[in-house]
């Protein structure tokens, strides 16, 4: 997972998207106060979602 700054982000915005579409690479942008933005494929959230639905229902 790459650090990239907003700037970087808006000044090459379709090749991060494609990146991450694509499955290539992930990035973590920082937002704030201790915040962030994690952009990472739809089907890479989709299995962190199904993990934790799947450990929600053992406990």
């Amino acid at each position: 997972m790459k650090i990239i700054s907003y700037p970087q982000f808006l000044s090459d915005m379709e090749n991060f998207f494609d990146k991450v579409v694509k499955e290539q690479e992930r990035y973590i942008m920082p937002w704030g106060d201790k915040k962030n933005i994690v952009m990472l494929s739809m089907e890479e959230y989709n299995e962190l979602k199904r993990m934790a639905y799947e450990k929600n229902e053992k406990e």
